[in-house]
């Protein structure tokens, strides 16, 4: 093997490597923002169904620099930095004891990606925008 076709094969290796590289990083990004998505969803419906079993209201709520949530029933999580969480009516959702919500959606939003949660008013249903 000469030094000519060596240097061909380092360059054609780095040019798919550049190629490659920034497509795994978006593919990385929204599996991390469906992950997270799917785990504030679980705890959401884990916070509605402590309000029906221990008959009284659950309050859901975001922190105020948008990287955490919990309620007064469990403990505080966190999402990774790269995540922002949003709430639409302010920053709680209240759980009632009957099995209605104030409702509302939560807004997860990392770079040009983001998935909405939303919870109904009625049932306190949870779905999620995926």
């Amino acid at each position: 093997m000469t030094l000519l076709e060596a240097l061909v094969v380092v360059t054609l290796t780095v040019m798919l490597g550049l190629i490659a590289f920034p497509s795994m990083e978006r593919t990385y990004e929204i599996l991390m923002l469906r992950q997270t998505a799917e785990v504030l969803a679980a705890n959401l419906r884990v916070a509605h169904a402590d309000a029906i079993d221990k008959s009284r209201d659950v309050e859901f709520s975001i922190q105020v620099d948008g990287h955490g949530y919990g309620w007064n029933e469990g403990e505080a999580r966190r999402v990774p930095d790269a995540i922002d969480l949003r709430m639409s009516k302010g920053q709680t959702i209240q759980f009632f004891a009957d099995g209605s919500t104030s409702g509302g959606a939560v807004t997860l939003a990392s770079g040009a990606h983001q998935v909405d949660i939303s919870v109904d008013v009625a049932t306190g249903a949870v779905s999620d925008g995926q």
